[in-house]
């Protein structure tokens, strides 16, 4: 009990006449209640300046008692037995000297706990916290009530009726594939279901809680049920490592992707746009065990084949292209397993022959999906970040580039200068880079692998340049063999299988456009490829579909500002016009008497006769011929004119002639002789 006059808790006070007590006492505030009233905290300064002014007086505790009663009076028994257990716990801290040690409370309460049978003794922090608001108080047991019962309502605000309409509206309106924003299903769905079930606009949730019950919600189960389970599991997947490999060529996997960075031509007169590469890496090694670079545009099955053709093969042809590489290329052998996307050129038929014949299996990712083969996307990535200092880059601009740079001006790397950049960066750099999470160099992991597992090698290496290649439909011309590009291939052996087929049969035609030294035909006798040699093979040394193609475009402008260029064009079609008469007159002559004539001396030939007897050998001339539309009085045929008006010293305006210009300048048309 706390001695009277003394500015303690319970201690009765008279403050302006009216009685009163001291609620609480702290080091800084005093809490004071007046008729039953409790005032808020004052300064123990201003408590102490009111006593001297006399506003503040102590008084009897007797008289106090008649108007005020004891506070523990008001409380159950569930209270006092719990206000007198922490009690046992606070009296006997008071008799131990060290009552700030942490060993001292601990000894505390393993012996009142002990002493008084406590089933949940305290921990040493909470009884510090009891002695200290127990002593702020003055000694008072108030100071040890529970403030359990002072939390705020534990029961739902909301009426069951409401929550259930705001559960029915989340399942039906919200989580939903038509993915509706909160707003409208708020606005639009849930309160038509209050307005249906009666309640008023009081009892109608707001917008805010409509929220904070969504956000109860798991979010895999709102990406589940809004946007799709793949998406859910998308979202909710855990870093599982990756795949684990334990040697080299375990694990190959291939993709695809166009660079940034425009290229000219060797001669730099033009662009010929941006290098598409196909690349392979190995899994277990990080190492890049081969590759592919064109201009033909993006993902193909012939670039595929040759990527993996030149990881399959040992890298010697490649160290004699390139000499200024420094290190060896050690990759080469069949991998285990091919992983690739769902791409259309990597899921063709010539893709999965090629490894169906290697026994190489095959594996195919999902779209959209890259870190499933993140070992080739990562070299990506690096070679990208590469390629931006290169002059032509076609890299986002930044703040150490100006704004007016464009790429189309300052690309000045040629195709064969890339060519050799790319096989350093591949060898020198990407192949010695140490990895970030071992440290080891993909060659130096190679080296270790191969000497406990070797990569296997086909029986054949010849036999893969087979299936990298351009499949085309041909007939073997007689004593001249296959024509394409207008180029021939031909041999004995051709000759005899064009022999043994009907007259225009077509067969396969595999053509390889980086060596156009020899063809594979596919003989549909013996089912076998015969392998056809060029008939230029000094043309075709060393020389690509690419640059064939680009030879001819060049030859036929060249051609054309040829000053004989239209002379000869109306010198043709005055052949033309005169073939036709003579054709015309024997048909005549032969419809009057009933009976066929001969072909009079020094006129020419039909066509088809004239093709056949070696009147017409020249390969265009043929072409013309066999193509002209001046011999056919069928609907959509056009007839020639005669040219006897023209000016051999200006442009001709003869249809012939027109007509002969557009087959010379359509090269499509120049496999007309084929057919």
């Amino acid at each position: 009990m706390a001695k009277r006059g003394m500015c303690v808790a319970k201690q009765p006070i008279e403050v302006n006449g009216k009685l009163g007590k001291i609620v609480q006492v702290t080091r800084q505030e005093v809490v004071i209640s007046v008729n039953g009233q409790q005032r808020p905290p004052m300064s123990r300064r201003a408590f102490d300046e009111a006593r001297l002014k006399g506003t503040i007086t102590y008084t009897d505790q007797a008289a106090n008692d008649e108007t005020m009663p004891d506070p523990m009076q008001l409380l159950d028994e569930r209270d006092h037995a719990d206000i007198a257990r922490r009690l046992a716990y606070v009296e006997e801290l008071e008799l131990w000297e060290k009552k700030g040690s942490i060993t001292t409370r601990r000894d505390v309460i393993a012996v009142v706990s002990l002493k008084i049978d406590d089933p949940r003794p305290p921990s040493p922090n909470t009884l510090h916290n009891w002695y200290s608001a127990y002593t702020n108080a003055g000694g008072s047991p108030l100071a040890l009530l529970s403030r359990h019962r002072c939390r705020g309502n534990s029961h739902p605000r909301l009426s069951p009726l409401v929550l259930r309409l705001i559960g029915d509206s989340i399942d039906g309106d919200f989580l939903t594939t038509d993915r509706l924003t909160r707003r409208d299903a708020y606005e639009i769905h849930f309160r038509r279901r209050c307005e249906a079930a009666g309640l008023s606009e009081a009892e109608i949730p707001s917008y805010k809680t409509y929220c904070n019950y969504i956000n109860k919600r798991d979010e895999l189960e709102l990406v589940r049920y809004r946007i799709g389970e793949v998406a859910a599991r998308h979202k909710g997947r855990h870093n599982q490592g990756g795949y684990k490999t334990t040697h080299a060529l375990e694990r190959v996997e291939l993709d695809g992707t166009q660079l940034d960075v425009l290229l000219l031509s060797d001669d730099k007169t033009t662009i010929v746009g941006r290098p598409y590469i196909v690349l392979l890496r190995d899994h277990y090694t990080k190492m890049i065990v081969g590759y592919y670079v064109h201009l033909h545009g993006k993902e193909s099955a012939l670039a595929a084949i040759k990527a993996l053709e030149c990881a399959i093969r040992p890298k010697a042809e490649f160290h004699r292209q390139f000499p200024d590489v420094r290190h060896r290329w050690l990759a080469y052998g069949c991998p285990e397993l091919l992983v690739m996307d769902a791409s259309r050129g990597f899921q063709s038929h010539d893709m999965a022959e090629f490894c169906w014949s290697l026994a190489i299996s095959t594996d195919t990712t999902k779209t959209k999906q890259p870190w499933l083969k993140g070992s080739v996307e990562s070299v990506f990535n690096f070679l990208t970040n590469s390629l931006q200092p290169l002059p032509g880059a076609l890299r986002p601009r930044t703040g150490s580039l100006p704004a007016s740079y464009d790429a189309v001006k300052n690309s000045c790397i040629t195709v064969s200068k890339f060519d050799s950049m790319l096989a350093r960066w591949v060898v020198d750099i990407a192949n010695q880079k140490p990895s970030e999470r071992d440290g080891f160099c993909p060659d130096d992991r190679w080296r270790e692998s191969v000497e406990v597992y070797v990569p296997m090698e086909p029986d054949n290496l010849v036999d893969l340049r087979r299936f990298g290649v351009k499949r085309v439909s041909r007939v073997i011309h007689e004593n001249k063999g296959v024509l394409y590009k207008w180029l021939y291939w031909d041999s004995p052996e051709l000759q005899k299988l064009g022999r043994m087929l009907d007259k225009g049969e077509r067969l396969v035609v595999r053509i390889d456009p980086d060596d156009l030294s020899y063809i594979f035909v596919e003989n549909p006798i013996e089912g076998q490829l015969l392998k056809v040699p060029s008939c230029y093979p000094d043309y075709v040394a060393g020389l690509t579909l690419k640059d064939h193609e680009h030879i001819r475009r060049q030859a036929r402008a060249r051609f054309k500002h040829h000053p004989n260029h239209q002379r000869l064009r109306l010198a043709k079609a005055e052949i033309y016009d005169e073939a036709r008469q003579a054709h015309q007159e024997l048909a005549d002559r032969a419809h009057r008497t009933g009976r066929p004539q001969r072909r009079p001396q020094g006129t020419a030939l039909p066509l088809d006769r004239a093709a056949r007897d070696g009147v017409a050998n020249d390969g265009e001339f043929a072409n013309l011929l066999a193509g002209a539309a001046g011999f056919s009085d069928q609907p959509g045929h056009r007839m020639l004119e005669s040219p006897e008006e023209s000016n051999p010293d200006t442009p001709p305006t003869h249809p012939s002639a027109d007509g002969f210009n557009e087959k010379l300048d359509d090269e499509d048309d120049f496999d007309a002789e084929e057919t």
